[in-house]
């Protein structure tokens, strides 16, 4: 179902809309529930959304300038991920085997103007994990035994982890725990500045080029399953514990401190 309404003058119009689908089907998906609705009106778009979808449910809604690069304009959103799997989305966009799987949740929240925006993100992950596809050229001995032997799914378990993102006053800090589900657990606390308002953030920042900062520590940390994605650490065990400073940039960090391998 699709309802647009338009009233007002040219320069100045008043444009209300709504979309509806009920039971859609799409790939591998079936029964898909979206709604949309959306208001133009005094230079502003106000609207919310809403998908429901074998493989998740999501929630969001936003008020934007028309103009986006209008400098010191308001800006506000809201999304909201109460369930998506993984397996399942990535099933029905690709027809093969999906390389991860697991639960993820989040929330985000952005606020602020178009020049100096603030962002808010609380991520959840549950159940996660990770294969190799068949006959991959980065698949270990180890896996291509278990796959021919029938031993079940190769997939392996990654465990759990979170993340929260934080952004403004054009800083932002990263904190993520992942706890793992072969024992132990890695923390990383890292900050960056970077101006990702308008208009710096139109020039295309060079994020890879960023200074990042933080810390890092890993707490008994069972290393063994890395084997399974590479060839070259196929002998690769233990538990490692880390006390380390995060320097360097965002695409080159660099690790200095205390790291500590158990071989068990």
């Amino acid at each position: 179902d699709a309802d647009v309404r338009a009233n007002g003058t040219m320069p100045q119009p008043r444009v209300v809309a709504r979309v509806q689908l009920e039971g859609g089907r799409a790939r591998g998906w079936s029964r898909v529930d979206a709604k949309v609705s959306a208001t133009m009106a005094d230079g502003r778009v106000d609207g919310t959304a809403e998908l429901g979808a074998p493989f998740g449910a999501l929630a969001a809604g936003f008020r934007v300038p028309v103009a986006m690069a209008t400098p010191g304009a308001p800006i506000e959103g809201r999304l909201d991920v109460t369930r998506l799997d993984l397996g399942e989305l990535l099933r029905g966009m690709t027809s093969t085997a999906a390389p991860v799987d697991g639960r993820v949740a989040l929330h985000l929240r952005v606020n602020g103007t178009t020049d100096q925006p603030t962002v808010s993100l609380d991520a959840q992950g549950s159940a996660l994990k990770a294969s190799l596809p068949s006959g991959s050229g980065a698949m270990t001995a180890a896996a291509r035994r278990a796959e021919k032997s029938g031993a079940g799914d190769t997939a392996t378990d990654l465990g759990q982890a979170s993340l929260r993102l934080t952004y403004a006053d054009r800083a932002a800090h990263a904190l993520l725990t992942f706890t793992s589900a072969h024992g132990g657990s890695l923390h990383v606390d890292a900050n960056a500045s970077a101006d990702l308002g308008y208009p710096q953030v139109a020039h295309g920042p060079a994020l890879k080029k960023v200074p990042v900062r933080g810390q890092v520590t890993a707490r008994d940390l069972d290393v063994a399953w890395v084997a399974q994605f590479n060839p070259r650490v196929e002998a690769l065990g233990g538990r490692v514990s880390a006390d380390a400073k995060l320097a360097g940039t965002l695409a080159d960090p660099r690790f200095i401190g205390d790291v500590r391998w158990k071989d068990e």
